[in-house]
C-alpha cells in the first residue's frame, strides 16, 4: 500500500468518525440513521455500480432515488425524504435530491450529499453528508 492510499483511507476514516458528532443548531436537518433490514449485502460483497434515478414528473424533487448494486446482486435503495408543508410556526427544509455520490477505495463504503431547499437562494444546497457501508 503506498502512502497516498494510506492517507486517503485514514482521512476517510476520520470523516466517518466525525459524523458521529451531532450539530447543536436547530436549523440543520436532523441526523438520521437508516437501519436496513432487507436486501443486506453479503459480508464480502462490494459495490459494482450505483446510479441516481431521474425525478418522477411533477414530484417537485431534483433527483430520484439512489440505487447501490453489490457484487452479490443485492440492490440497496435510498429514498428521498417525504416533503412537508411549512407553516407560520414551523418552517421546514425539504430534501430536494441526492448529489456527489462517491465510492470509497474499499468498494464497500459509499457517500453522497443530500440537497435541501433554501429560502435564501433559488436553488437547493447540500446540507447533509450521508455515508453507507455494506449493511450499516
Amino acid at each position: 500500500m503506498n502512502i497516498e492510499a494510506f492517507v486517503r483511507g485514514f482521512c476517510f476514516g476520520l470523516l466517518l468518525a466525525s459524523l458521529r458528532a451531532q450539530t447543536a443548531d436547530g436549523d440543520q436537518p436532523a441526523v438520521k440513521v437508516t437501519e436496513i433490514k432487507v436486501n443486506v449485502p453479503a459480508e464480502n460483497a462490494y459495490i459494482i455500480k450505483y446510479y441516481v434515478d431521474e425525478p418522477s414528473p411533477d414530484s417537485g424533487y431534483e433527483t430520484g432515488k439512489l440505487h447501490i448494486i453489490y457484487s452479490d446482486k443485492t440492490e440497496v435503495t435510498e429514498k428521498l425524504l417525504p416533503k412537508e408543508k411549512s407553516t407560520e410556526k414551523n418552517i421546514v427544509s425539504n430534501q430536494e435530491g441526492i448529489t456527489d455520490v462517491k465510492v470509497a477505495p474499499d468498494k464497500r463504503t459509499i457517500g453522497w450529499a443530500e440537497t435541501f431547499d433554501n429560502c435564501g437562494t433559488s436553488c437547493s444546497i447540500p446540507l447533509v453528508l450521508a455515508i453507507y457501508r455494506s449493511g450499516r
